[in-house]
């Protein structure tokens, strides 16, 4: 395989909640005025990310992890990707929601868990993030509420601004509220289980499931503290399911696969990736696929913010 930085065709994909910001804010090239998720990087099965650039320019991820396990991902015997890198454009809110662990997936879906992360991109002053429960309540209360569809009573309410992080593990009730752009880091599932919808009545709810995958224990702060030093490695989070680190960097930062993939998404700002054979632009809006086996690279740039991301 011939090693390089690798960029993908977003996936674009309208949602009843998604506006235009993603167009005015990211570089995102779609007429829709619904615009909800750009898939980044994605191995689910039926949005398969394609190469946008390079030798390997319209080939699918799937297809290249199996031609070239090692090299691109680290691992002889890989056989997917296991991260989900979307940006969302939240104009009016999402459903109030939940996603299932990796053991309740495999049981129910026959899929992977959904445990992800949000960076703050955007926010407009009235934004608004519902995640988690105000208190402890006795689950049989928590259980009625989702069926008599108040459950909005019952969440704590985050008041985002750019630049934040929260950590969402599977199990846990949240949505996004409207005025916000989101970078989000997730597994690679697709499994959504709505529980409130805000009075839009064309899409299904699901009640049963959602009763049974919830985590209903009190946790008193999802968001994530974390340093923002110069060029240098500032980390986020290290789950089970992917690693996070934050990159401020006014000048440069050398960086090393050291054997797994690195995943770059730019947040803020643009600059240069240079590696062995050439060097390729990043910006805002923007994310590339480092493979693991291209090994020492150098980020250059001048106000630029990027999420290094592993698994």
């Amino acid at each position: 395989m011939k090693l390089y930085p690798i960029k993908f065709e977003p996936i674009l994909m309208d949602k009843v909640w998604g506006g235009e910001a993603m167009q005015r804010a990211l570089d995102k090239k779609s007429d829709s005025k619904n615009l909800g998720e750009s898939w980044e990087i994605s191995d689910v099965q039926g949005n398969v990310s394609v190469v946008a650039n390079g030798e390997y320019q319209g080939e699918n991820l799937r297809d290249l992890i199996l031609k070239f396990p090692k090299e691109l991902i680290g691992k002889a015997d890989a056989k997917e990707f296991p991260i989900l890198i979307k940006f969302l454009d939240a104009n009016v809110p999402l459903s109030i929601q939940v996603h299932p662990n990796e053991e309740l997936a495999q049981k129910m879906e026959n899929s992977h868990g959904k445990t992800e992360m949000w960076y703050i991109v955007d926010a407009t002053d009235k934004a608004e993030i519902y995640l988690g429960w105000k208190e402890e309540y006795p689950k049989e209360e928590l259980i009625e509420a989702y069926k008599a569809g108040n459950i909005k009573d019952y969440l704590k309410v985050y008041k985002p601004k750019k630049g934040e992080f929260y950590f969402v593990p599977a199990g846990s009730i949240h949505a996004l509220g409207g005025g916000l752009i989101v970078a989000e880091i997730q597994q690679t599932s697709d499994v959504t289980y709505r529980i409130y919808d805000w009075g839009r009545t064309d899409r299904e709810l699901h009640i049963p499931q959602s009763i049974e995958v919830t985590d209903y224990t009190f946790k008193d702060d999802f968001k994530l503290d974390y340093g923002k030093a110069e060029n240098s490695l500032n980390p986020v989070i290290e789950s089970e399911f992917f690693q996070t680190v934050f990159l401020n960097i006014t000048d440069s930062i050398s960086l090393d696969t050291a054997g797994s993939y690195d995943v770059l998404m730019c947040v803020e700002g643009k600059g240069t990736i240079v590696y062995p054979d050439g060097e390729i632009s990043i910006q805002l809006g923007e994310t590339i696929l480092i493979p693991a086996a291209l090994g020492k690279y150098e980020l250059k740039g001048k106000d630029l913010k990027v999420l290094k991301v592993k698994a």
